[in-house]
């Protein structure tokens, strides 16, 4: 039987399934979940509205052990404001039997209230170490975990210095002689945190201009909702709930609720319905508003719950996952969680095989996504951490995947403090002060939080110095590069509130300094990963073998300092958006500048890397999808690696690095042939500046002297290709770059 070989299994491919499926008799099972139905809502809208009762025994105030000795004051400020006096308890002195028949008011954060965490993690509350900010608070509704008949107001800080003050802001808030509470939202934060624009016409005007548009702004829409959770600010209520309408218009108007040809709709739907979930019960949307709501999600969901991506056949158990494939599971995880836990709907259980197949049974067997580029490489892992926590399930924590993970993220941020531009990454902007913050900043802080690990302490601060949270929204008008799915995933420079969704979990711990990625550190493939690639091997020679060592990726870096040398060698040509690039590095830098680098979307062939090219007969093959550590070695001034890509067109391509700490790289390159024929070689090196080629040697030149900054190149002689690098005396020796 001929195997099937899929050496790029593209996100591309899996987005448009749903297209190909139109030449086939499926495609009608996709036109029927896609009608547009008016009043299909097959139940009484809900017509809830937030309130708790300001009655002792049926409320409680659940506070920090920080703040025991401000109780009593704080009992006094309810009591002259309201005329009543509330029991107040020890967050750790209570069970969650505590709970059940009870309203509360819960004070504190992720640190010093147990109950604020579950919360968190559910994202019913916000507060941890970065969000607020120091001298903030955040109070927002919320519905009791323990309890869905009861209410809970959140009053969030991210200092224990902060307790008194949140808790005052919260009394301030209250009608004298209250009965009940009522919504609140109130935000005091030194964060940007935007203003709504007046209006969003014109992004409305051009859906309503190009109804089939790609560019409908679920994502934008789903954010103007949060803002308002978040702020308080009835104009971001207002953008939300016309967004909404603008779907249903759309709707209406094409006779199908998603009418364009491509959608981002499944990364998009998961984030419009968590927001609703918040702001369900609040009094600023009417019955009509509510109506709107459920039936534009319900559409959306008959929708995306028929999409392909998660069908056994393209997620086979035991594999890490796609993003693709997560998006579309959290929008399924959260739609079937809204629908089922507030109207109790049934016949929504295939949803939970599917989004089940993508966490449960596929990303928590592997630290690393089924993605190996750039910015893709944090979106699978956020998803499944996003869903878990919101299950209280902890695996992935507690099995050490998330640190293992962790070590993968690290080895791929450079010295400068910028992700490495490896496999699918169409830009690049180094990363400076007042720079937005990147997503790894959500895995350092959630590891610092679950090991109370220094090292990940550290990491976060290191990456989060002079940057801030973005909180901008799409711009109006709907141009091509106001694209939300393009500002999502084009790189880490723009981003809405992204850390809000899924969380970071920042605490302030004690700084260790993370000497353990220091000097030669490989990050080695899972049995997810090589099972991954096992069942999508070109060849038998290529399937993993039990006695072979299979690296993810290499770093080398003496320290985290951007004048010190950090160089990345790549291990992998296989995955979704990976590239061609195994076994050849994907950058250096040294002095504070790139010296070597990968950067381009679509071009993928060992051509555009930094590594060795093996044509044989006129034939150039995909190198091997996996490649293997021979052995690696770190001394105090030097380390070595020997890497091989095994069968590489009919040769052993063997990558030898010889690391002079301070001084130098040396390759040492060895191709040796496994089948006869007639063999043309070639070694590429992708640099930066201005070059010079002169007899064996190559001369980069940075910025205006070219004795300061250059590298050396040694061509090919005999049997092997050396290749040094090296920096000159001057440039080594110069005063730290500014």
């Amino acid at each position: 039987m001929k195997k099937l070989s899929i050496p790029r299994a593209s996100a591309l491919i899996l987005a448009c399934l749903i297209l190909a499926l139109c030449s086939t008799g499926n495609a009608r099972v996709y036109d029927v979940n896609n009608e547009f139905v008016p009043g299909a809502f097959p139940e009484e809208v809900s017509s809830r509205i937030f309130s708790i009762p300001l009655v002792p025994g049926e409320l409680m105030v659940v506070y920090p052990g920080s703040v025991e000795s401000r109780v009593e004051e704080m009992q006094a400020l309810l009591l002259e404001k309201c005329g009543v006096r509330l029991q107040f308890s020890g967050a750790d002195k209570l069970d969650e039997k505590d709970f059940g028949g009870k309203h509360l008011i819960i004070l504190g954060n992720i640190m010093n209230n147990k109950w604020a965490l579950e919360l968190y993690k559910r994202r019913y509350a916000f507060a941890d170490a970065y969000f607020p900010g120091k001298g903030g608070v955040i109070i927002n509704p919320a519905k009791s975990l323990w309890n869905p008949e009861k209410n809970v107001i959140v009053i969030g800080v991210s200092n224990d210095d902060d307790l008194f003050m949140g808790f005052k802001a919260f009394v301030e808030m209250l009608e004298d002689g209250a009965k009940t509470i009522g919504i609140i939202h109130r935000l005091k934060t030194s964060l940007k945190f935007p203003k709504p624009p007046e209006s969003v016409t014109p992004a409305f005007d051009h859906v309503r201009q190009n109804l089939q548009t790609t560019m409908a702004p679920y994502w934008s829409i789903a954010n103007w909702g949060l803002l308002y959770f978040l702020s308080g600010d009835t104009k971001w209520a207002e953008h939300f709930r016309d967004g909404f309408y603008l779907c249903y218009e759309r709707a209406e108007k094409t006779g199908q609720w998603i009418p364009e040809s491509w959608t981002n709709i499944y990364f998009n739907l998961w984030k419009m319905v968590m927001v609703w979930e918040l702001l369900d019960d609040d009094p600023f949307f009417t019955m009509e508003d509510r109506r709107i709501f459920d039936e534009v999600i319900l559409g959306y969901t008959h929708f995306v719950r028929w999409l392909p991506n998660l069908d056994e056949r393209f997620a086979p158990p035991g594999e890490a996952r796609q993003n693709h494939t997560t998006f579309l599971a959290l929008s399924l995880y959260y739609a079937h969680r809204y629908f089922t836990g507030k109207y109790g709907i049934t016949g929504l259980a295939p949803m939970v095989d599917k989004y089940r197949r993508a966490f449960d049974s596929g990303q928590a067997f592997s630290f690393r996504p089924n993605d190996d580029a750039g910015g893709y490489l944090y979106l699978a892992p956020l998803h499944h951490l996003t869903y878990s926590m919101a299950e209280g399930d902890d695996s992935f924590l507690s099995s050490g995947r998330l640190r293992t993970l962790i070590d993968l993220i690290t080895a791929t941020v450079d010295n400068r403090r910028d992700p490495v531009s490896f496999g699918d990454v169409g830009g690049y902007s180094h990363r400076k002060e007042g720079s937005p913050r990147g997503r790894e900043l959500k895995f350092y802080g959630m590891a610092a939080w679950y090991y109370g690990d220094g090292v990940y302490q550290w990491l976060y601060n290191r990456d989060s110095r002079g940057r801030v949270i973005s909180l901008d929204t799409m711009k109006s008008g709907g141009r091509k590069e106001e694209n939300p799915i393009q500002m999502h995933f084009g790189s880490d420079r723009v981003f809405t509130v992204e850390d809000m969704y899924s969380g970071v979990y920042a605490v302030d711990i004690k700084e260790e300094e993370p000497t353990r990625y220091l000097g030669v550190f490989p990050v080695m493939l899972d049995e997810s990963s090589l099972r991954w690639s096992a069942r999508r091997s070109a060849k038998n020679s290529q399937l993993p073998q039990a006695d072979e060592k299979y690296f993810d990726k290499i770093s080398f870096r003496t320290g985290f300092n951007p004048e010190d040398e950090y160089l990345l060698l790549d291990g992998t040509s296989t995955f979704s958006h990976g590239h061609h690039d195994g076994n050849t590095i994907t950058r250096l830098t040294w002095k504070d500048r790139i010296w070597l680098f990968d950067l381009d979307y679509i071009k993928l062939t060992p051509r555009y890397h930094n590594g060795v090219i093996v044509v044989r007969n006129g034939i150039q093959e995909a190198p091997p999808p996996l490649n293997v550590l021979d052995y690696s070695a770190d001394f105090t001034s030097f380390g070595f690696t020997r890497t091989i890509s095994r069968d590489y067109n009919g040769a052993d391509w063997e990558r030898n690095i010889i690391w002079n700490k301070g001084r130098y790289f040396l390759f040492l390159d060895r191709v040796k042939a496994r089948q006869s024929g007639e063999y043309r070689l070639e070694c590429r090196w992708r640099t930066r500046g201005d070059v010079d080629l002169t007899g064996n040697e190559l001369i980069a030149h940075r910025e205006t002297n070219p004795q300061a900054r250059y590298f050396r190149n040694r061509l090919p002689c005999k049997r092997r290709h050396r290749f040094l690098i090296a920096l000159s005396r001057a440039l080594l020796n110069r005063p730290p770059h500014t």
